[in-house]
């Protein structure tokens, strides 16, 4: 059995494995049968049975919602939870399993051993439902590390000086939490964290698709509710557009459904007018992390900005 360990990180959005490579001695990330650094953390489900897992599932949600789960991980932890009858665990093991696979075809060996992570905020039940997943997958779990400190620990090892105090914002696809840590002597002390499971890149992206749909409507008379495959195409194109107003001021987002095609028009302004609200909320969740801790703005030495969203 391979002495390799992955380091997974199980994302709400999309889901990576590195291992360290014995050359270099420096994480290298896993590429997956698509030849990308990332699956999307997306399962079809049939029977009660994987379909498909990552870009193939992503492929057919917006066609095939009743089938396709996404952003399982906020559900982790939920006994309750069933989609097309698999839990959260059962559906995490699916997204691992993958990794496992992609890994084992990249290194050539069988791999079992991995560290996974997870949120800040996750408490016993989502650390173990995480853990869980991981043993369905046939993985040997040697720790669970939250991803603040994950990344903390990455950044620390070359640029960290011998006692600061880090803020790490980390918003991702379908979550955000901010967390304060403490470094000395080579040792990562969280100080307090705080955060929310239900906001991540997605909702910005689901605004700008509420914002592009309604005035195809006003334009058109035509309620893309009806039309499924231009629905996943709009939100693909949203998604895209989103993306970029970090380089323009505005975009131009195509819009088709029902013989009629058009293009729609939001300026940067329109867009963060429209989910000015969102930015506001993270700002108030990082301050009741500094409050936690009985810090202020000016006692951060640094700020560590992880997940795609950010």
């Amino acid at each position: 059995m391979s002495d390799i360990i992955l380091g997974i990180d199980l994302g709400t959005t999309f889901s990576a494995a590195a291992y360290i490579n014995e050359s270099s001695g420096r994480p290298q990330v896993i590429k997956t049968i698509d030849d990308k650094n990332a699956i999307p953390s997306v399962v079809q489900i049939e029977n009660g049975k994987a379909k498909a897992v990552g870009e193939l599932a992503l492929n057919q949600w917006k066609v095939d919602e009743e089938h396709v789960v996404r952003w399982i991980k906020r559900a982790m932890g939920d006994p309750d939870y069933r989609f097309q009858g698999l839990s959260a665990v059962e559906i995490s093991a699916e997204i691992l399993k993958s990794l496992k696979e992609s890994a084992e075809t990249e290194l050539g060996e069988s791999v079992s051993k991995a560290v996974i992570t997870c949120p800040a905020y996750f408490a016993a039940k989502e650390i173990a439902a995480t853990r869980d997943a991981g043993i369905l997958a046939g993985l040997d779990v040697l720790e669970i590390i939250k991803e603040p400190t994950a990344a903390a620990v990455y950044f620390g090892v070359d640029y960290m000086e011998e006692d600061e105090t880090m803020l790490v914002c980390d918003l991702g696809g379908g979550t955000y939490d901010a967390t304060i840590l403490h470094h000395k002597g080579g040792v990562f002390t969280p100080l307090a964290t705080s955060g929310d499971r239900m906001m991540g890149g997605h909702d910005w992206t689901s605004d700008l698709f509420d914002l592009v749909k309604s005035r195809f409507y006003e334009e058109t008379g035509i309620d893309l509710d009806t039309d499924l495959s231009a629905i996943q195409l709009l939100y693909e194109a949203c998604e895209e557009g989103k993306k970029t107003f970090s380089k323009l001021n505005e975009v131009a987002i195509p819009c088709t459904s029902g013989g009629q095609s058009t293009t729609i028009t939001v300026t940067r302004d329109e867009f963060e007018d429209e989910t000015n609200w969102r930015m506001q909320h993270l700002v108030d969740v990082t301050a009741q992390a500094l409050e936690k801790a009985g810090l202020g703005w000016s006692d951060i030495n640094r700020i560590l900005l992880v997940g795609g969203s950010c």
